[in-house]
C-alpha cells in the first residue's frame, strides 16, 4: 500500500510539473556538443525555378541554414526543463522534403530537439534521419513512440528531387543523367507503401508529432499505387478511424491531411509580416493550461491557413490555438482572405485528435529559424505536445473531445 501510495505521489507530482509555467533554465552549458544535425551544409534539396528573363526551368540548390553557436545557447536557454520521465521515448524525426523546404524551420527545430534530448539525460531519445528505410516495414516503425514529421512537404517519402531529375551543381543548370521512367514509379510506389505504413502505425497506437509544414504534404493521387485494389486492409482502417467519408470522394487520396487535421491552404501572414495575435481556446486544456499569462499573446512567424474540403474539421480535432483574425492585419494592408484558398476566417492553429488508437499533436509554428529561443512558451507547448504524442503524459478522454466551434468567435464567418 506505501508502495502505491509512493508511485501515485510520484506520478502526480511529475503531472504536476509537466503542467507548470515555464521557468527560466539553466544557462548553455559548456560541454554540449551540437549534433551534425543542426549543421548540415551540403544537400539534394532542390527548387525547380523559371528564369524570369528567358523563362527557362532551372533547379536552385538549397542548403539548410546552419545553427550558430550563439542560436544553439538561445535554443537551449528557452527549452524547458523536462520532468521526470517514466522510460526513455523514442523519437524518429524525420525531415525528407519532395516540395518546398524549410531550410530555417527545420534545423531550428532539429536544434530544439537536441536541446531537449540533453535536458532529459537522453530519456527523450531522438533519432534524425532522411532514410525512408526506417518506414518500409510496419514493424521497424513500431520501434518509436513517436515520429515527428520536421516540416516535410510534398511527397516526402520519394527520393529527393535531386536524385530522381539528375541535377547537380553548385548553383544550378547542371544536368545529369537521374532516374529511369521505371525507377521513378518503383520510387513512386514505395512512397505510398511507407505513407500507407505511417498510417497504420498511428491508427495501431503509434504517435505522431508535426511541425509547421507536416500539413502542407501527401494528399496525392494514387494512379500507379490502386489503393483500392492493393491496400483494402488500409480503408478497413480508414473506416475504423472514422476518416473513409472524407477520402473517397475526393480527387486525391487524402487520408495523410485527414489524418493529421489539416492541408495548406496558404499562408496570408507570411514570416516578415509583424507580430500576430493568437487566441488561447482551451486555456486549461493540459498542453497550454499556464504557459502563457493571458487568454491571448503575440508571437512573429509565418502562419498557415488550411482548406475546409478534407483534414481540418473542429468536430474530430481539439483546436487549442488560432489566430485573432481582426488583431492580426497585413503589413501592406490587404485582406488575408485574398491570400487563401480557405473561405472563411476559422484559422486554428494548434491541436489535437486522436486517430484510431493513436495520438496526434500538430502545431503551426515553426517557420522562422528564430521561432523557438525568441518564444520559450512555444518550446514549452511543443514539449508537452511530445510528451502526449509519444504516450508518456496521459491526458483525459474529456480533454480530446472536439470542442466544435464553441470557441473560436470567427467560426462560419
Amino acid at each position: 500500500m506505501k508502495k502505491t501510495s509512493l508511485i501515485l505521489a510520484s506520478a502526480l507530482l511529475a503531472s504536476a510539473f509537466v503542467f507548470a509555467a515555464p521557468k527560466k533554465t539553466s544557462s548553455f552549458p559548456k560541454n554540449f556538443d551540437p549534433l551534425v544535425n543542426t549543421k548540415k551544409e551540403t544537400t539534394n534539396y532542390v527548387n525547380f525555378k523559371k528564369d524570369k528573363n528567358t523563362g527557362e526551368i532551372f533547379t536552385e540548390y538549397l542548403c539548410d541554414k546552419v545553427m550558430t553557436e550563439e542560436e544553439i545557447a538561445k535554443t537551449m536557454e528557452a527549452t524547458p526543463k523536462v520532468p521526470r520521465i517514466r522510460k526513455v521515448r523514442n523519437f524518429l524525426v524525420w525531415d525528407r522534403t519532395e516540395g518546398f523546404r524549410h531550410t530555417e524551420g527545420i534545423p531550428a527545430l532539429r536544434t530544439f530537439l537536441e536541446c531537449l534530448e540533453k535536458k532529459s539525460n537522453g530519456k527523450l531519445a531522438m533519432h534524425f534521419t532522411d532514410d525512408r528505410k526506417e518506414f518500409e516495414s510496419l514493424e521497424n516503425l513500431k520501434k518509436y513512440d513517436c515520429v515527428i514529421i520536421n516540416n516535410c512537404t510534398g511527397r516526402f517519402f520519394e527520393s529527393y528531387r535531386g536524385v530522381r531529375e539528375g541535377y547537380k551543381g553548385d548553383q544550378f543548370r547542371e544536368k545529369t543523367e537521374g532516374m529511369t521512367g521505371d525507377e521513378k514509379r518503383e520510387d513512386e510506389k514505395m512512397n505510398y507503401i511507407c505513407r500507407d505504413n505511417l498510417i497504420r502505425y498511428v491508427a495501431e497506437g503509434g504517435g505522431i508529432m508535426g511541425a509547421h509544414a507536416a500539413c502542407d504534404a501527401m494528399d496525392c493521387r494514387d494512379n500507379k499505387h490502386k489503393f483500392e485494389e492493393k491496400s483494402p486492409e488500409l480503408i478497413d482502417i480508414l473506416k475504423k478511424c472514422d476518416a473513409w467519408d472524407d477520402v473517397k470522394n475526393e480527387e486525391k487520396f487524402s487520408a495523410y491531411p485527414v489524418m493529421m487535421g489539416g492541408r495548406f491552404a496558404g499562408h496570408p501572414w507570411g514570416a516578415g509580416n509583424k507580430e500576430e495575435t493568437f487566441i488561447i481556446e482551451d486555456p486549461k486544456h493540459p498542453i497550454v493550461k499556464g504557459i502563457w499569462a493571458e487568454d491571448s499573446f503575440k508571437l512573429q512567424d509565418e502562419i498557415y491557413t488550411f482548406i475546409e474540403a478534407y483534414g481540418y474539421d473542429r468536430n474530430k480535432q481539439r483546436i487549442l490555438i488560432s489566430i485573432d483574425y481582426d488583431k492580426s492585419p497585413l503589413n501592406d494592408g490587404a485582406d488575408p482572405m485574398t491570400r487563401t484558398n480557405r473561405k472563411n476566417k476559422d484559422f486554428g492553429l494548434v491541436w489535437v485528435k486522436e486517430f484510431g488508437k493513436g495520438r496526434i499533436f500538430y502545431g503551426a509554428f515553426g517557420h522562422r529559424k528564430d521561432v523557438y529561443y525568441r518564444n520559450p512558451e512555444v518550446c514549452e507547448m511543443y514539449m508537452r505536445g511530445l510528451l502526449f504524442a509519444s504516450g508518456e503524459t496521459k491526458i483525459n478522454k474529456k480533454d480530446l473531445k472536439p470542442l466544435g466551434e464553441k470557441k473560436n468567435p470567427y467560426y462560419g464567418k
